[in-house]
């Protein structure tokens, strides 16, 4: 087997401040998604809680997806009730974006090199099916049945677009980013300091 394919996942150091992280990563790209509903539309026209969700399990063992989908979730259901009331938060859309990470993820998975996932054009076509059109399509198609509308093929393609444009924008970065880079650049600043 090639050695690039090869999984070797680990429990990471300090999982809960991890999870606490992700909560507040989601809570904040939630907000700022949310915010555009203003206006005019019932969904938003940019969608990132799911892409964050989908790197995540991507990058993490699979016995940590539970508390990746939880920690995620209460970041996206609090920044709902900031911006709305508890009556209008619906967990089924919640349920949907989690559905929706863990098909990408796994699509990620399978369809990617874990060394280096976008060293080429064919990864980064993989990349786009497996992030931007296979789970945002998944998804529309759930909202369709679970959500009733009076708009459906309107929700369905701004579901499907919000959910793809999210992708695009974050999932690259979210494979691509190594955490040692942040700690590169607090010795580099402690150096010049």
């Amino acid at each position: 087997m090639n050695k690039q394919y090869q999984r070797v996942l680990v429990t990471t150091p300090h999982p809960l401040l991890r999870l606490v992280c992700l909560g507040l990563v989601t809570f904040i790209f939630t907000l700022f998604s949310l915010e555009l509903t203003r206006f005019g539309t019932l969904l938003a026209p940019l969608w990132f809680p799911t892409s964050i969700m989908m790197v995540a399990f991507y990058r993490h063992a699979g016995k940590m997806w539970p508390g990746i989908a939880l920690a995620c979730s209460f970041g996206n259901i609090f920044a709902s009730w900031m911006l709305f009331s508890w009556a209008s938060i619906n967990i089924t859309y919640t349920a949907i974006n989690i559905i929706e990470a863990t098909v990408g993820a796994l699509l990620l998975r399978k369809l990617l090199p874990w060394y280096n996932p976008l060293q080429n054009l064919n990864d980064w076509v993989r990349l786009a099916l497996g992030s931007a059109l296979v789970p945002p399509l998944v998804g529309g198609v759930l909202v369709h049945f679970l959500v009733p509308s009076a708009e459906p093929l309107r929700n369905f393609l701004v579901w499907v677009l919000s959910e793809a444009i999210g992708a695009l924008a974050l999932v690259p970065l979210g494979l691509l980013f190594k955490p040692h880079y942040l700690w590169l650049f607090n010795t580099s600043d402690a150096a010049d300091g």
